[in-house]
């Protein structure tokens, strides 16, 4: 790693930096991407926005996720070249590796704790806050954090979300069905066959006799 010469502090900008990432997640969460057509069904991928939604090209959201994504590294990597300087070559690499192996380490038990994004960003910020030091305004740090909490708070689903070790996982409750979807794109439909007496069997027969269609060209005992 080369090791930092600039004199211009960068650390200090990554809350600010974070927070235009943070910003840009939450515009684009209800904008549809038009992709390139593949012959691919991909109907339900958006099956939790608006049909109101807005739609962009796939390539200028690349280019903002790929520049915005990229700078607040940027910020931390100055930070870490700094460190860097205060120790020999072969002990600033060990502890770089020691810090590694932390991290995905605090990253498996948190996700095998199925936290949410809240903990995460708490977390991050709080380490941040005391790790930074002098290298950050104060002030401004504390307040990006605090409207970047604001912002994942605010898309956090209490009442129907459920954060597994790898997915986002949204449930809702229909009189008829139930609606499953993950990360934001419809992953299946959960059918009650045998619903309340006096309720409408409308979609749960429609769907029995969708399954029972085999049956009709098949006998039973040859179905594999």
């Amino acid at each position: 790693m080369l090791r930092i010469k600039w004199k211009r502090n960068l650390t200090q900008f990554f809350p600010p930096l974070l927070l235009l990432l943070t910003g840009a997640c939450v515009y684009f969460s209800n904008i549809m991407v038009a992709a390139p057509r593949t012959g691919e069904a991909i109907y339900a991928i958006y099956a939790d926005l608006s049909p109101h939604s807005r739609e962009w090209g796939m390539v200028p959201v690349v280019s903002i996720f790929f520049t915005l994504s990229t700078l607040p590294f940027i910020a931390l990597g100055y930070a870490m070249g700094r460190e860097f300087k205060n120790f020999p070559a072969l002990h600033a690499y060990a502890i770089n590796a020691a810090g590694s192996l932390a991290g995905l380490l605090a990253f498996s038990l948190l996700s095998y704790f199925s936290t949410p994004p809240l903990f995460w960003f708490g977390l991050g910020g709080l380490l941040f806050l005391l790790l930074a030091g002098k290298q950050q305004n104060f002030v401004v740090s504390v307040l990006c954090l605090g409207l970047i909490f604001y912002l994942v708070q605010n898309l956090h689903q209490k009442d129907h979300e459920i954060w597994s070790p790898y997915y986002k996982i949204n449930h809702y409750q229909n009189p008829h069905f139930t609606s499953i979807n993950v990360n934001g794109s419809l992953h299946q439909y959960m059918v009650n066959f045998s619903p309340p007496p006096g309720s409408n069997r409308t979609i749960a027969d429609q769907v029995k006799q969708d399954y029972q269609l085999p049956y009709r060209f098949e006998k039973a005992g040859r179905m594999y």
